[in-house]
């Protein structure tokens, strides 16, 4: 008789108050944009069976769920932002995020984005007072996670 309120309990808790995530593997192939309130994850470049089991299980997806992509070329409008040739420009939970696919939008990745994720190196000139996670800094510190919750976004890295 108790099982049932348990397992009620279960099901609702991880979608309360539940956190946005970008995950950037350690070679930069790969970013995966997680929002529950969206239901499907959406993926930048492109994730081997290995990363796509181990993140899409980690967030309580099966490995075998239709995963939104974006490539090169194509302009796609998202719930939560936008994806062009350029950059990706996303508002998560009031943090607006940018994500700079080609150099030509260096001097505009930076405009309104409290985080900019860069396949490219970024000179500080471009980006004062914003968090910069680029080509360098994952491989000086490995994959790495932005959970962003409330307004509020907290950077881990493996190393």
């Amino acid at each position: 008789m108790l099982g049932v309120p348990l397992i009620i309990i279960a099901f609702i808790i991880p979608h309360i108050g539940t956190s946005k995530y970008i995950m950037i593997d350690e070679k930069m192939k790969s970013i995966l944009i997680v929002d529950k309130s969206v239901d499907n994850p959406y993926q930048i470049g492109k994730m081997n069976r290995y990363l796509r089991s181990n993140r899409i299980g980690f967030h309580g997806y099966s490995p075998s769920v239709d995963i939104n992509s974006y490539y090169h070329g194509d302009n796609v409008d998202l719930t939560m932002g936008y994806c062009d040739d350029i950059m990706c420009r996303l508002s998560l939970d009031g943090v607006n995020v940018t994500l700079l696919l080609n150099p030509m939008g260096l001097n505009l990745a930076c405009k309104n984005a409290d985080i900019v994720v860069s396949l490219i190196p970024v000179m500080t000139p471009y980006c004062d007072n914003i968090h910069v996670i680029d080509r360098f800094d994952v491989w000086r510190h490995g994959a790495t996670t932005i959970k962003i919750k409330n307004g509020r976004y907290d950077i881990e890295t493996v190393k």
